[in-house]
């Protein structure tokens, strides 16, 4: 199955032209490494300064083999640390739902993380699965995804199977679970539509009940 591994880091606001192309570079170099389906880099939108860099593995044995040398997270830290603040966070999560509209570009894009109470995990990734496929019939979406899975920091020492998906029951592990949705549109329009929607606003709604949520606003980098 493939592993998703999203790296997220804060960065000085006066240092981004620079950091930028440390980010780039960090995308490149990791685009050599062996079992690297694909890697995509955004930048944020707005006051807040953070990139996001998003790699897709063949499996969670590609991933062990190459994180040594190509963890994105590490690879921050060696590249832009005086950029940083604080060190980058990282998450491995496997995919649960995807939607691709061939005709539209990706170019504003919505990032949500939420770490879900763990008798809240399974209502929420099957209230939130239900409302993506209704969604993708009432607004224009670009490209989409939803995933589950862990922060690094909840697994010392990363071994495949240790995320197990949707059928993981380790209470150390459900405690840290993540629900990921990523959400894109081809222009703030189609975007601001979204909000509109009551079926978005009722899941939302609940999903921020439930859990620790954040937001982040991103384009392509």
């Amino acid at each position: 199955m493939e592993l998703l591994v999203v790296t997220l880091a804060h960065t000085n606001a006066e240092n981004d032209p620079e950091t930028a192309a440390r980010v780039r570079m960090v995308a490149e170099t990791t685009r050599l490494a062996p079992g690297l389906v694909n890697i995509r880099s955004y930048q944020s939108r707005g006051k807040e300064t953070y990139y996001a860099l998003l790699s897709t593995w063949d499996d969670e044995e590609s991933w062990l083999k190459a994180q040594e040398r190509h963890s994105p997270r590490q690879q921050l830290i060696n590249a832009a640390a005086k950029q940083l603040v604080g060190e980058p966070e990282q998450w491995y999560l496997h995919y649960l739902w995807g939607y691709t509209r061939p005709a539209s570009a990706p170019d504003i894009l919505m990032l949500q993380l939420a770490t879900v109470r763990p008798d809240k995990i399974e209502q929420a990734q099957q209230l939130w699965l239900k409302s993506l496929n209704q969604l993708v019939g009432e607004t224009p979406l670009a490209y989409a995804f939803f995933a589950r899975g862990v922060h690094e920091d909840h697994i010392p020492t990363y071994k495949p199977g240790a995320i197990g998906g949707t059928r993981h029951k380790e209470t150390s592990y459900l405690q840290g679970v993540v629900l990921l949705n990523l959400l894109s549109w081809g222009s703030e329009r189609e975007r601001e539509a979204l909000h509109t929607l009551p079926l978005y606003q009722q899941t939302n709604a609940f999903i921020n009940s439930v859990s620790v949520s954040r937001l982040f606003a991103l384009e392509p980098c």
